[in-house]
């Protein structure tokens, strides 16, 4: 291809002498200006001029280039980038881990084989010490290139690296790796890596974990799950839900005596309450029931919305339930219910409940289920004398409305169109945004000649 180049449109001229007394003369800061100039070959004359002066200050311009859309700077950069390694210090060539990681997606050319050999020449420069140790200690995207370099580079044996990093747990990409990586041990290294992996803290490797230790079948795996059906991860007590009911085990049973006997703290009766709706029956709905009374707002939501789950048909019950509740987060389920269970109530209904509780937040959430309830409760709120939602929001809401205008397909009832053409209604739009709304030329003067409201 270079050859048909070359034949079509000549030999490719090198960068000036007047250009490059420039780039000798030009400062650091000039240099980095001029590696994103839209000259090729001047961009390539800094990459060529960073390899001479060796100076870290140019590290982020270099790496800027490496998938430069010229193959002759995609060049230049890789050779100042690995003339510049040695001389960079070890936090700085791991920071530039993630960005050679990120040339795997490039499309403008594979650079694979190039990336390869730059792994090898951090390895050099860092050794292995290093590179493990940020491998088990570090986090983000440098710890997971340093995993990865590691594996690819054999620095550590696959069941060591893998029962560090997982022991270590701080990372949860590095602990998924290291997880993906111990399966292909022996069964007997795999048992031992699950049971480190049972206390790590990232609640997906706890569940990779116990299913690999459930498929052990000893004499502990009962006990093990038995004891993963507390676990705070959803995931972890779903496996050992499947388990235990395989083996013929009461697994309802082993929630509601949680429930019922002695004094649970209020993470582990959340968990023993999504944890029965999820297993449970009808017969269970009296006992969540008690504990949607509880005056504790997440054990009270997470109570409401087991009770839901086994009561669908109860669902218009539990949210006028939702809605009387003293806390926010509970009557915030309402929205749920409604969208996602199909839950019914009228809605001026619900606005008075909601109202009471002097929730604007949720009033408005409701009200914008219906656009001329929606500004009605707007203006409700700009003309009431309790504590209501500043005048800066109710403004946004306000335009929020006006740009859903034109999606109205219904007409006010008469009510509405009673309150919305009054004169009180007009006062209270202009003391809120400042002018005559209804003037000639005002906002909302043919919003509402459209629909009838002169």
């Amino acid at each position: 291809m270079s050859k048909l180049l070359s034949f079509l449109f000549g030999s490719r001229p090198q960068t000036s002498p007047g250009v490059r007394e420039d780039l000798k003369k030009a400062s650091i800061s000039q240099l980095v200006d001029w590696s994103r100039h839209y000259d090729g070959f001047l961009r390539e004359g800094v990459l060529v001029r960073a390899v001479e002066l060796r100076s870290p200050e140019l590290l982020d311009a270099i790496l800027e280039r490496l998938n430069d859309w010229v193959p002759q700077v995609r060049q230049a950069a890789r050779t100042a980038l690995l003339t510049l390694v040695p001389l960079l210090p070890p936090s700085a060539i791991l920071k530039t881990l993630p960005d050679i990681d990120r040339l795997r997606l490039a499309k403008r050319e594979n650079h694979s084989d190039w990336i390869d050999k730059y792994h090898a020449t951090v390895v050099d420069a860092l050794g292995a010490d290093a590179l493990v140790a940020e491998a088990v200690m570090g986090t983000g995207e440098i710890a997971r290139s340093c995993f990865d370099i590691v594996k690819s580079h054999s620095l550590l044996e696959a069941d060591r690296l893998a029962q560090r990093v997982l022991a270590k747990g701080a990372d949860f990409g590095t602990s998924l790796a290291a997880w993906r990586l111990g399966s292909t041990l022996e069964a007997n290294e795999r048992r031992t890596l699950a049971a480190t992996g049972l206390a790590s803290a990232f609640g997906a490797v706890r569940t990779v974990a116990l299913r690999e230790a459930l498929t052990s079948a000893d004499e502990h795996a009962d006990a093990l799950a038995e004891q993963a059906l507390l676990d705070s991860q959803r995931s972890v007590r779903e496996v050992a839900m499947w388990y235990l009911k395989q083996k013929g085990y009461p697994v309802a049973q082993f929630y509601v005596d949680r429930l019922t006997q002695g004094v649970l703290a209020m993470r582990r009766t959340r968990i023993c309450l999504a944890s029965l709706a999820a297993c449970g029956t009808r017969d269970h709905i009296a006992l969540i029931r008690r504990f949607a009374d509880l005056p504790h707002a997440r054990t009270q939501t997470t109570a409401v919305m087991s009770w839901a789950r086994l009561a669908p048909d109860a669902r218009d019950e539990i949210l006028r339930f939702a809605l009387l509740s003293q806390f926010p987060r509970v009557r915030k389920l309402a929205l749920v219910l409604m969208e996602d269970l199909g839950a019914y109530i009228d809605l001026d209904e619900a606005l008075t409940l909601v109202e009471e509780r002097s929730d604007h937040a949720l009033a408005l959430s409701l009200a914008r289920r219906e656009p001329w309830t929606w500004i009605t409760t707007i203006l409700k709120m700009a003309n009431s004398p309790v504590k209501s939602p500043g005048k800066e929001h109710l403004i946004c809401e306000l335009q929020h409305w006006l740009a859903e205008s034109t999606n109205i397909y219904t007409k006010p009832t008469d009510a509405q169109a009673k309150d919305l053409t009054s004169v009180h209604t007009r006062r209270v739009l202009k003391e809120l945004i400042g002018q005559d709304v209804f003037c000639r030329n005002g906002a909302f003067r043919h919003v509402f000649e459209l629909h009838g409201l002169t």
